[in-house]
């Protein structure tokens, strides 16, 4: 039997999944970006379908609902995905600051 948080759960990742393919035909993700968001949303839908799968390894960690070990899942994640971007911004952030010293000389020169 379905709980309303699995439901809510699955139609989240349906949703999730129709973005993703969304933003692939508007050539904003490749293909390798669709396959790996695919499949995490894919997967997302399956532990949210089946929770008990989780259950000897939430009593190894000593975790009692499903819900705590999807909370600390995704600070794990989101914490990956900040660190992450904030390396992609360090790295814009030079190349512009590149390319405005770049320009400033070449306006010196003129």
């Amino acid at each position: 039997m379905l709980f309303g948080i699995q439901i809510l759960g699955m139609l989240f990742g349906l949703f999730m999944i129709f973005l993703t393919f969304l933003h692939f035909k508007k050539k904003s993700f490749g293909a390798k970006s669709l396959i790996v968001w695919g499949i995490i949303w894919m997967g997302f839908i399956f532990v949210v379908l089946f929770p008990s799968i989780f259950y000897s390894f939430m009593s190894v960690l000593d975790i009692t609902r499903t819900i705590d070990l999807f909370v600390v899942f995704g600070f794990f994640f989101f914490t990956v995905v900040i660190f992450y971007m904030y390396g992609i911004v360090k790295k814009s952030e030079r190349k512009v600051e590149n390319l405005v010293r770049k320009l400033a000389i070449e306006k010196k020169r003129k």
